[in-house]
């Protein structure tokens, strides 16, 4: 078979033409009967595969780290170190795992090689929103477990950018769901993200950080949402202007295509592995893929009413699946019935290794997920 183009004829595999990558997704950890997680949470991996993940409990949080293989182990946070947290990120150059306490309003900075050293980068102890460094600076982050949905969503999320930079969510209370994004400098600077404050008057306005990813060219993407409010995701691109990329107005909902067409649920987290943003869809118990123009597919997941949690059925479990991706140009609801086959309960993270392996922590199977496209 040959491709005529710009003059020349062009050889092509056959192979090449008909291969169409198959999806898979099965349990790397945990499980509705184990006891190895309380409410999985954010999650990141390391260089070598390893998965480090918020474990959040009745008082103290705990970051456990979870092998590619499955071995689970708390990596700091044993000693009660921590109180409600709500976001992480890694800065591998500088060797330190920066974690949000709700509890204290404080950032904190995990000493890689060494986690049972912890210092604090930003924050005085006492909820607020100003700007400064270190201890002058104060935070408002949101307290609220990954298993809370409602209206009362608040901000929640971190992200390391390439330079070392920390970014959470924040709020505020100036008005009902405002929220900031806040950057934290390596030497404990804050400041107010340009173009991140919202103080919304209507319920299309509104968009509270959840999650937060950085794209290459140094864009923020943050998830966020409530029943009845914008759910999806806001960017902010680096000189400052915010746009919604993907979602609109929605109650619980589960729904692909592109920019305002799709529909999330309580979207949890999101994670940037170019080209793609992949989100964990909260309630919705789905892992969704979105293309840098908004358009939106669903990897695995059921949806909002026919997850266990929602559904009033009887519960099967954790269900592994699999199912080879459609042909392009077929209607977005293929995605979205093929994915079922991948039976997921309640999303509260996500970490992509590379484009064809990525993690999902389903906080209401108490578990890992290991999704695999190839």
């Amino acid at each position: 078979m040959n491709l005529y183009l710009n003059g020349r004829y062009y050889e092509l595999c056959r192979a090449c033409i008909l291969y169409r990558p198959t999806v898979t997704g099965t349990v790397l950890a945990g499980g509705p009967s184990s006891s190895l997680f309380t409410l999985p949470a954010e999650m990141i991996t390391d260089a070598a595969g390893n998965i480090y993940i918020i474990d959040q409990r009745a008082t103290h949080d705990v970051v456990l780290k979870v092998t590619p293989d499955g071995v689970v182990t708390t990596f700091a946070g044993g000693a009660n170190e921590f109180g409600r947290l709500m976001g992480m990120g890694l800065d591998a150059v500088r060797g330190l795992l920066y974690v949000a306490d709700a509890t204290s309003q404080q950032v904190k900075a995990i000493n890689f090689s060494a986690p049972a050293t912890i210092t604090i980068l930003a924050g005085s102890g006492t909820a607020g929103n100003a700007d400064g460094t270190g201890a002058a600076a104060s935070f408002r982050f949101g307290a609220q477990l990954v298993s809370n949905f409602g209206s009362s969503e608040t901000g929640q999320g971190l992200v390391v950018d390439a330079a070392g930079n920390v970014i959470v969510g924040d709020n505020s209370p100036d008005a009902p769901f405002a929220s900031q994004l806040r950057k934290i400098t390596p030497a404990g600077v804050v400041t107010t993200v340009a173009g991140s404050v919202i103080r919304p008057t209507n319920q299309a306005e509104a968009a509270s950080p959840s999650g937060i990813a950085v794209n290459a060219a140094n864009d923020l993407l943050y998830v966020g949402g409530s029943s009845g409010f914008f759910q999806g995701i806001t960017k902010i691109t680096s000189t400052g202007t915010a746009s919604r990329l993907a979602g609109h107005i929605t109650f619980e909902g589960l729904h692909d295509g592109l920019g305002a067409i799709a529909q999330f649920s309580y979207p949890k987290a999101i994670h940037y592995q170019f080209p793609y943003y992949y989100v964990a869809d909260g309630t919705n118990g789905a892992l969704r893929r979105v293309s840098a123009d908004g358009n939106v597919i669903t990897l695995a997941g059921v949806g909002h009413f026919l997850t266990p949690t929602f559904c009033s059925c009887p519960d099967a479990g954790p269900v592994s699946g699999s199912y080879v991706m459609p042909w392009l140009g077929l209607t977005t609801d293929t995605y979205e019935l093929l994915a079922r086959n991948i039976k997921m309960n309640q999303a509260g993270g996500v970490a992509a290794v590379n484009g064809g392996l990525i993690y999902v922590a389903d906080y209401g199977y108490k578990c890992i997920w290991k999704i695999t496209i190839r």
